[in-house]
């Protein structure tokens, strides 16, 4: 390493060692939250489990931070992280760019962003103004811009800021938002079949005929007596339970906070058995019946989550937009807005239609029927909104340049 280099490293000089200490302990917890499953109360394992697991996440990403480095020479730009080495000539940098990151408790972070000038974007590990300081980061940042006059060709003069309105932004996190939401969509997806099933089912059952022995009691509603030997209130936001004497069908029963203060110690009340399970606690001050959940809530889940995962689509799409444009990286992108506006104008439509016909939607004219016009509706709303987010000429003296 020749003295004119400019290395960039984490000033944290005991960070490895703390991120070490932090995944250490956070998978001790861990481990040690499955290991008393069972033996601790129920929720105990569970959040002991989740901290470790956070611990672990927050341990790897300090690590992450704190060993990468970036160095830059004659030759070019070289960084180092946990994942990949690379290196980029100074003949293929274009830009080196100011990355602005909001951070989540206010204040903001800035990363050099490495503009290349095949379209592709390289955001170096350090320096940050948040392990350096905004003056030192300023200093590494000039020191960078003129190694790149001296070596390279630079395309702009001046010091562009890229923030997460702008063209330059990135786009993967948003991208796999997306996928997220589409994935836990096509997973509720999967339950509506068997929620509707469940719920018809129950719709149609009727009270056993006397006499009807307990292995055929599966299907019908048996009605059992039994006495309520004290109530356990949580509040509204938990599990109230409501104990019975003797443990007939049942010692305790799940129900909601309203149900375990209206029971009374010594009531005596009438349960309704259905598939092996209490679905309604009858009694004279409160009736208390089982949440069934239904197919048509599932299927507004379902359209819900999908109708979600249109918004980080919009912005992947706008970002892609002015790539493919060739625009600025620190001009501001169009307002998302309009895209929202047309995910809300096809939920006003879709939804009601989701819940009620969450299966037979193509089995039945006025379904389809409606479902042709709202898909139409929908096309004329996501085409004004794409016409809306067009990028206003370069020319154009209102032309927003910077973030």
């Amino acid at each position: 390493m020749n003295s004119s280099d400019i290395l960039c490293r984490s000033p944290w000089k005991h960070g490895v060692r703390w991120s070490v200490v932090i995944g250490a302990g956070g998978g001790l917890l861990t481990g040690g939250g499955l290991g008393c499953a069972g033996v601790l109360p129920d929720t105990v394992p569970l959040v002991l489990a989740t901290i470790g697991l956070c611990l672990v996440g927050a341990a790897v990403w300090s690590l992450y931070l704190a060993t990468g480095w970036a160095r830059a020479d004659a030759y070019g730009l070289h960084t180092w992280t946990l994942l990949r080495r690379r290196s980029v000539p100074w003949q293929e940098v274009a830009d080196l760019l100011v990355r602005v990151q909001t951070l989540p408790r206010g204040g903001e972070n800035r990363r050099v962003m490495v503009a290349l000038r095949g379209g592709r974007r390289l955001l170096l590990p350090q320096p940050s103004s948040a392990a350096y300081g905004k003056p030192a980061f300023a200093e590494r940042l000039a020191a960078l811009r003129r190694m790149h006059r001296r070596y390279g060709t630079p395309e702009s003069t001046r010091v562009r800021h890229v923030t997460g309105k702008s063209v330059g932004s990135g786009w993967v996190a948003r991208l796999c938002a997306c996928l997220l939401l589409l994935a836990a969509a096509g997973t509720a997806a999967w339950f509506v079949p068997a929620a509707t099933a469940y719920e018809r089912a129950w719709e149609k059952a009727a009270p056993c005929p006397a006499g009807t022995s307990d292995a055929r009691a599966y299907d019908c509603l048996s009605t059992l007596p039994a006495v309520v030997s004290r109530t356990d209130p949580r509040g509204p936001k938990q599990t109230s339970w409501l104990y019975f004497a003797h443990g007939t069908p049942t010692g305790r029963l799940g129900v909601s906070d309203d149900a375990a203060r209206a029971f009374r110690a010594g009531d005596r009340v009438q349960l309704t058995v259905w598939h092996r399970e209490v679905m309604e606690v009858a009694g004279k001050r409160y009736d208390w019946h089982e949440h069934v959940v239904t197919g048509g809530s599932v299927a507004v889940a379902t359209a819900v989550l999908s109708l979600a995962a249109g918004y980080p689509a919009a912005q992947v799409l706008l970002r892609l937009r002015g790539r493919r444009h060739r625009r600025p990286d620190d001009e501001v992108l169009p307002s998302v807005l309009p895209f929202a506006g047309a995910l809300a104008g096809t939920a006003a439509w879709l939804l009601p239609l989701c819940y009620l016909h969450p299966t037979d939607m193509a089995g039945a004219t006025g379904p389809v029927t409606r479902l042709a016009l709202g898909s139409l509706f929908s096309v004329a709303l996501f085409a004004l909104a794409w016409r809306a987010t067009r990028f206003p000429a370069p020319e154009d003296p209102g032309l927003p340049r910077t973030a």
